[in-house]
């Protein structure tokens, strides 16, 4: 049985890490508006994005198993893409690309995190 402090430590763990990730997408699409790359596509990415972090956060195994796999897409991605830019703008990409992938390792690997899922899956 898990303790009420490692319960809470996960939910903070992951509602940092769900938080870090839908602002890396929601900045992400407000850049792309802001430079007339609007499309209903985005939108949708960014509303299905948001449908799934609310899925993880309320303990869906489907969810946080489909979101490691998103991240570590996501991150393999990006830091590809900081390789081949280089500079400034391949540094902050490399930060994101290893912040996505280190998002999707938290969410397998750190204890209180497991506890915190295993919690939310009994309540719902």
């Amino acid at each position: 049985m898990n303790s009420a402090s490692e319960i809470r430590a996960g939910l903070r763990i992951v509602s940092a890490l769900l938080l870090t990730m839908l602002g890396l997408n929601v900045l992400s699409f407000l850049l792309d508006a802001t430079f007339g790359h609007f499309s209903v596509f985005g939108l949708g990415r960014l509303a299905l994005f948001v449908w799934l972090c609310w899925s993880v956060y309320i303990g869906k195994i489907w969810a946080r198993v489909f979101l490691g796999a998103v991240l570590l897409i996501y991150g393999v991605v990006t830091l590809f893409a900081a390789f081949s830019f280089g500079g400034g703008l391949g540094a902050v990409l490399g930060v994101v690309g290893g912040s996505e992938l280190l998002g999707a390792v938290c969410l397998f690997v750190i204890p209180q995190v497991n506890a915190y899922f295993e919690y939310a899956a009994q309540q719902s």
